[in-house]
Formats: C-alpha cells, sequence, structure tokens
C-alpha cells in the first residue's frame, strides 16, 4: 500500500488530501461509516479504500476497514493477511463480532474480512444483523470504510450505502465511460444514497496539469516518487515537462474551467464527460485546436439534461471562450 510504505509520494500525498477532503466534507463531523464503490470490476475501489484508511489511521485515528464484497473481496490479500472467517460468519451467526476483526500491521487500522463466500450475500448485506454490526463497529472505531462490490454489477452496494454517512465513488481515470459513471450515480440516487464525493485514480501524471505537482515532490522527494511508479510498473522522470500550447491550442487552464463550470451541472461526471468528448473528436487535451471547440462545447452541452443548468453553464463557458 503507498500510504504505508512510500508516504512521502504523490500518491500517499493524494491520499492525505483524500482524508483531509473527508474530514472537512461536513459542517458539524465528518462521515463516520463510509462505504466504497465504483462501477465495475478493476476500477481500484479497494486500492482506494485500504490507502485512505492508512491515511486516517496514520494521523491517530481508529480505523476499521470491512470487506462487504462477499463473493470476490481480497481486502485480506491485499494486507498479506487470511481470511479464514469473517463479516459473512458473523452475519450467520457461526462467529462473534469481536473474533472476526483482526488487527493489521499498522498501527490502528483493523480488518473485518469477507469471510466464507455465502450462497446469499445481498440478504445478508440487507439484514438486521448487518446493521447491528455497525451500530457496534461505530462505538469502537472512529471511522469505518466499507469496500462493497461494484454498483452496477450487483445490489450489494446500494443495500449497504443506506447504511452509511456517505458513499465515495472511484471511477478509473482510463476505464470507467461516462454511461457507466452515470448509471452508478442513478442507481444510488435512486436509492437516496449519500454520495459525498468521487475518487479519480490511474490518472496520466506525465499531463502537463500535474508538472507542477511533479515539480514540487521532485525537489525533496525524488526518489519515493520513481518508487511509487515504480510499483504501478512504469518509472517517470519526476522532473517536470511542461509544454506552453502553441499557437492554435487550447490552453489547459481552458479545461480546468470547463470541468469545474460542468460539475456545477452535472457532478462528477464532468471529467470523465470532458475526456469521452475529447476523444470523440479524435484529439487529446494538450494539443486540442481551437477550431474544435465549438463542436466540443456543443457535446458537452447535451450532457445536461436540466434546461435551465444547460443555459446557465452556457453563459458562463462563453466568458472563458471569449477570453482565450
Amino acid at each position: 500500500m503507498i500510504s504505508a510504505h512510500h508516504p512521502l509520494s504523490i500518491i500517499g500525498d493524494s491520499y492525505r488530501t483524500i482524508r483531509t477532503a473527508l474530514l472537512f466534507s461536513q459542517a458539524e463531523k465528518p462521515p463516520q461509516v463510509v462505504l466504497l464503490t465504483s462501477p465495475s470490476p478493476g476500477e481500484g475501489k479497494t486500492v482506494s479504500t485500504l490507502n485512505l484508511a492508512i491515511a486516517l489511521a496514520q494521523e491517530g485515528r481508529r480505523v476499521l476497514v470491512i470487506d462487504a464484497d462477499l463473493r470476490k473481496g481480497c481486502c485480506h490479500a491485499r494486507l498479506g493477511m487470511r481470511n479464514h472467517s469473517g463479516l459473512s460468519n458473523i452475519l450467520t451467526g457461526h462467529l462473534p463480532l469481536e473474533q472476526g476483526i483482526q488487527p493489521t500491521t499498522i498501527a490502528g487500522l483493523s480488518l473485518l474480512s469477507r469471510g466464507v463466500t455465502p450462497p446469499n450475500p445481498s440478504d445478508l448485506l440487507g439484514s438486521n444483523k448487518m446493521r447491528e454490526v455497525l451500530r457496534r463497529v461505530r462505538e469502537t472505531f472512529d471511522f469505518v470504510l466499507i469496500d462493497s462490490p461494484p454498483a452496477i454489477a450487483v445490489s450489494d452496494a446500494a443495500i449497504v450505502s443506506i447504511l452509511c454517512d456517505g458513499v465515495i465513488l472511484v471511477f478509473h481515470g482510463k476505464k470507467t465511460t461516462t454511461a457507466a459513471a452515470r448509471q452508478a450515480l442513478e442507481r444510488l440516487d435512486a436509492i437516496r444514497a449519500p454520495v459525498i464525493g468521487v475518487i479519480l485514480n490511474s490518472i496520466n501524471l506525465d499531463d502537463p496539469d500535474y508538472a507542477y505537482y511533479r515539480s514540487y515532490y521532485g525537489s525533496d522527494y525524488g526518489t519515493a516518487a520513481e518508487e511509487a511508479h515504480k510499483l504501478a510498473g512504469k518509472t517517470i522522470d519526476v522532473e517536470p515537462r511542461v509544454k506552453a500550447a502553441g499557437p492554435g491550442v487550447v490552453p489547459s487552464s481552458f479545461f480546468d474551467d470547463l470541468i469545474a463550470k460542468l460539475g456545477e451541472a452535472v457532478g462528477p461526471m464532468a471529467p470523465l464527460i470532458v475526456r469521452d468528448q475529447i476523444a470523440f473528436l479524435g484529439e487529446t487535451r494538450e494539443t486540442f485546436p481551437r477550431e474544435k471547440l465549438s463542436a466540443l462545447l456543443d457535446r458537452v452541452c447535451k450532457e445536461i439534461l436540466d434546461e435551465r443548468l444547460r443555459r446557465v453553464f452556457e453563459q458562463k463557458i462563453q466568458e472563458n471562450v471569449q477570453a482565450l
């Protein structure tokens, strides 16, 4: 886990930033029980859950990770632990809660693994016993992070989400499609799940938008940053590679504003919508030509279903276009 073994890396700092956002996400007190899910498998929800949990534990919090993916959960494997028994055994009445919670090698972090795969995961997760488990762990831990199955594949995430204080969606920067993100959000919105944010992972750190970030870490923490990316299967040069936008190319700052303003209308899907529409036009953000900007904005506007929000967005973004 990057947060534990490479805390000074860019990725480690990213999870500390997410930790801070979580701690200040609500005025009175932060959400105590938080579920993390993604639209589809392989989008990084388990890694995100564990790294965020480690970041919270490193601040001196008592943190419990519950692996609620009773079918294919792998939190125990990621932490180098065993899964002889766990949540499913507790929910079926074959194991006391206290015996199912295992301490990890990371101070302040405990794990309740998934346990034996049951024939009826959804029924168990929606049971009164699950409510009792969450009620009891609230009394012992400062934060409880729940790693759930993908939101689209099965109903488990939706079932557990209504028992939580907050839900974080994990999107993969290269895999998650706009349609999948929208479907996951619609499923959660339909049951009024408390979605509090999105983690967008697997972004391209060679993107010029991250040049300052890499430059900052390269000055003091280059070794840790390089090692973190070796673990991800790719070694990068931590020196900045800033390239000014050439003539006829839309500057990167415009896309930052575009995503921010679009987010006011469509929420956390804004980065995915912009990414997909740029790709549809056969371009990249770094070299997007100005002559295609009108076509891009037309396509983006069509993603805003609310007419009033669409008009507000069009008015705001035109101010940015005129400033180019």
